[in-house]
């Protein structure tokens, strides 16, 4: 499993990086895409629209905190193809108002 942990974290950095914040270990299964709060709901509707649920800011949100992104987690989607295809659509998310970035099957991200 952890193989596979660091294949997904690994995939994800292909797309995300510099924009996404270094995970913590290599075998992070979550990852933390930050922006503002206002373009995080735009990219989280965006997303769920092209059928891939990311979390959104208000499903992170600790009173008194001034961070604001998206989360993706890596280990919802069943294998790494689907994984690929979602994380794509998540970037077509970020990059554009229907699939241009406000900033970098159907499946949970």
């Amino acid at each position: 499993m952890a193989g596979e942990a660091v294949a997904r974290s690994a995939l994800a950095a292909q797309l995300f990086l510099p924009a996404m914040e270094t995970p913590s270990f290599a075998a992070s299964l979550h990852v933390w895409l930050p922006m503002s709060e206002l373009e995080a709901e735009r990219v989280a509707s965006r997303a769920r629209r092209q059928g891939v649920t990311v979390t959104s800011p208000a499903g992170v949100a600790v009173p008194g905190a001034s961070m604001s992104g998206v989360r993706l987690c890596l280990n919802s989607p069943a294998d790494l193809a689907t994984l690929r295809r979602a994380l794509r659509m998540v970037a077509g998310a970020l990059s554009d108002e229907d699939g241009a970035r406000d900033l970098p099957s159907r499946s949970g991200v």
